[in-house]
């Protein structure tokens, strides 16, 4: 948003754009400093958020950078729709060749395999998979992931699931047996 003069605001003043005389009258503008020049300006935000760190002539200086010198700049991390983490990992990295989507300003490289290759000091191959031993795929502290060969993941995938099934069936099977055992209780003291 350009800046507009605004006396009185104080830094971190949130208003709804009705209140700046604009247009779109749902969104939620916060009064800040621009990170580069310090100019105060008005910056929409989303989800709590300000969308933006420098101003728009900052901004436009940033046109065509990437990584942390990019306006839009969000630390390299980045989740997947499937729940995977994703880390930007530039070039020169010991860890870039597991990297996927390489560009020469650097790649992106899943957290769970950049932690567990951080703790056996190697790159992973791709016959190696990280298994996540309580299926949340973004929790990716070191004891809860466990190294494996693509065919045995694969197999121990299917085991724990069927596992989970049958722990499942012995949890309502015991349900059934405590309830038929309180009816057959109720019938012998008829």
């Amino acid at each position: 948003m350009t800046k507009k003069p605004c006396p009185g605001s104080k830094i971190g003043e949130i208003k709804r754009s009705g209140d700046l005389g604009l247009v779109h009258r749902f969104d939620k503008y916060i009064w800040l400093a621009c990170e580069r020049c310090g100019c105060l300006h008005w910056v929409q935000m989303r989800h709590g958020v300000p969308i933006h760190k420098f101003c728009q002539e900052c901004g436009q200086r940033n046109i065509g950078k990437v990584g942390d010198g990019a306006s839009n700049w969000k630390g390299g991390k980045w989740k997947e729709k499937t729940g995977y983490t994703l880390l930007r990992i530039r070039p020169d990295d010991f860890f870039y060749p597991m990297a996927t989507h390489k560009t020469k300003f650097g790649g992106y490289i899943l957290e769970h395999r950049l932690v567990m290759a951080r703790h056996l000091g190697r790159n992973l191959h791709p016959w190696e998979v990280v298994h996540h031993k309580n299926h949340i795929r973004g929790d990716n502290r070191l004891e809860n992931l466990q190294l494996e060969l693509i065919n045995s993941h694969n197999q121990l995938t299917r085991l724990e699931v069927e596992i989970a099934k049958l722990c499942q069936r012995v949890t309502l099977l015991e349900a059934e047996n405590t309830l038929l055992k309180e009816q057959l209780s109720e019938t012998k003291r008829m």
